[in-house]
């Protein structure tokens, strides 16, 4: 899992990010975190996941990019509105890997 220098974060869980990313890193329930993670294929809108779904087996979170951490899913979207306005408000474009500074590697 790869986690964004430039990472938002709501303001329920800004006192306690270290901890937060620490148990959902070594795969601890942290009931009430939602994640936003951008998309796999580069394309469309990043997605909101609460991270008990990081904990199920076949999850594919080695593959996710976190560039952002809310404590309720309507946080969750209010945290997406505030990335996209500052987003085009800097770039005057909608592309979240170049506002990020990420470069995802190619799987062929």
């Amino acid at each position: 899992m790869l986690w964004s220098d430039r990472i938002f974060l709501g303001r329920g869980v800004r006192r306690n990010y270290r901890r937060i990313k620490w148990k959902i890193m070594h795969n601890i329930a942290q009931q009430g975190v939602f994640l936003l993670v951008l998309p796999m294929d580069r394309a469309g809108n990043p997605e909101i996941i609460p991270s008990p779904f990081l904990l199920q087996k076949n999850y594919p979170k080695e593959e996710l990019c976190v560039i952002g951490l809310a404590e309720s899913r309507p946080a969750s979207f209010a945290l997406l509105e505030q990335i996209t306005a500052q987003m085009y408000e800097k770039t005057k474009t909608i592309d979240y890997y170049s506002f990020f500074e990420l470069k995802r590697p190619n799987k062929n």
